[in-house]
């Protein structure tokens, strides 16, 4: 059998070999009786490459915190020579690195309106009402924590350095660029629309998925594949809609909440198998309220705290849905 190599001289460097050379370029482009040319080298060598520049933006925030550090304990002496400048700047950043090491991650809360959140090295995640996402401090973490609700991930694949995303149920790791995820309870769903992602149960290896393969993880670790999702109508809240094809008005009340100050309840059980199919706006509620009203037997009574979704007469869960 014949075995071919590739020269390392067109391999791209790993993620520790060109975090080594950035700190060394860093360091000697930073010190105090660096010449010009050193500076303008880093700034040559960074320019156009988006993993030297996520190295470098890094590193001038752990400076940052250093200094910060620094200014409650300054040093002893001052630094006069690059060797102890290399010294001071190293525990510097070591320092910093500990400070950082130990923040808390960044939670964000969607609340009741959808966001968008851009990282460092430019991947974006869309957050839909309801969803909160805690997100590493540490500038060389490439992951999040998806804790619940609903996001796409639109992501600037790195394979020295793969974006995970971790629910409470499952692992996803990304192998190609664009992804939903769903975090529920009892559940996690992971839709793909475009490049490849790999998704670990709670037992068992990890499934790999493609452009429009979807699957449904739950917390007992059974797998569920499910139908190719729309990426347009699963995610029209993105562009502020949300539509609905057949679906139980129980769940119809639970998203509308999501967009409301005042959550949508049921007022009784014999409503919930009314099926809804349709597009409303979300951020005007009373309107998809009352396109509801007119559509289905039913009343919305709107207290000061929540709006209760009550039946108009006797009221049976229909075969087919109203349209």
């Amino acid at each position: 059998m014949t075995h071919l190599a590739m020269s390392t001289q067109d391999s791209p460097p790993t993620a520790d070999e060109l975090r080594t050379e950035a700190v060394r370029r860093f360091v000697s482009a930073t010190s105090g009786d660096a010449p010009e040319r050193e500076r303008d080298d880093l700034a040559r060598w960074a320019a156009g490459d988006n993993r030297r520049q996520h190295e470098i933006s890094c590193l001038e925030r752990i400076d940052a915190d250093a200094a910060a550090l620094t200014a409650h304990y300054p040093l002893a002496a001052p630094v006069r020579s690059r060797r102890w400048h290399w010294a001071a700047a190293m525990g510097m950043a070591m320092a910093g690195a500990c400070i950082i090491l130990l923040l808390p991650p960044k939670v964000i809360d969607a609340a009741i309106r959808p966001q968008q959140v851009t990282l460092g090295d430019g991947s974006r995640i869309d957050l839909d009402a309801g969803t909160v996402v805690k997100i590493p401090r540490q500038p060389w973490a490439h992951s999040i924590t998806l804790v619940k609700g609903d996001a796409v991930f639109d992501v600037v694949h790195d394979e020295s350095r793969p974006f995970t995303v971790h629910t409470p149920i499952t692992t996803i790791t990304d192998v190609g660029t664009r992804f939903l995820v769903r975090s529920r309870p009892d559940s996690s769903t992971v839709a793909v629309f475009e490049g490849e992602v790999a998704v670990t149960p709670p037992q068992g290896p990890a499934q790999r998925l493609t452009a429009q393969q979807a699957v449904e993880i739950r917390a007992s670790g059974a797998t569920k594949t499910l139908a190719p999702m729309n990426e347009r109508g699963e995610t029209a809240w993105r562009q502020g809609r949300i539509v609905f094809k057949d679906t139980p008005l129980s769940e119809v009340a639970a998203r509308l909440s999501r967009y409301s100050p005042r959550p949508v309840l049921m007022g009784t059980p014999t409503l919930a198998g009314l099926k809804v199919s349709g597009s409303f706006a979300i951020d005007n509620g009373d309107d998809a309220l009352g396109a509801l009203e007119q559509v289905l037997p039913i009343r919305a009574r709107r207290l000061d705290d929540r709006i209760v979704l009550e039946p108009v007469g006797r009221t049976q869960p229909p075969t087919r849905t109203p349209r």
